[in-house]
């Protein structure tokens, strides 16, 4: 057996939509899910950049460690975030990428 289709996105995103049982114009019983499968995808991939922007928001700069504890996820996950908010100009890097002491803040 593949335990890999177990770790799936996809398959994860299946075991958290609700779904709900109806009755059809037939008169039988129809599994229909309660969100659109658009709402769970951008709910879930974008949760931790609204933390993080928040954050943001509330302070003039801050570090990807500082970021990684009050999110409460790990420096790889904040790298990644923190990446693909640089690319969509969200954020900016406050000094050299190679400086340990690395500053982010909002683009504004």
């Amino acid at each position: 057996m593949d335990f890999r289709q177990f770790l799936s996105f996809d398959y994860l995103l299946e075991l958290l939509k609700s779904k709900e049982r109806r009755i059809s114009e037939t008169g039988n019983f129809k599994t229909v899910e309660e969100y659109p499968p658009f709402a769970w995808t951008e709910g879930i991939v974008n949760a931790v950049d609204k933390d993080i922007v928040t954050i943001m928001g509330n302070r003039n700069c801050i570090t990807a460690t500082e970021l990684s504890v009050m999110v409460s996820k790990t420096r790889r996950t904040i790298n990644k975030k923190l990446s693909h908010l640089l690319e969509f100009e969200v954020i900016k890097m406050n000094g050299n990428k190679h400086d340990p002491a690395l500053t982010y803040s909002l683009n504004i």
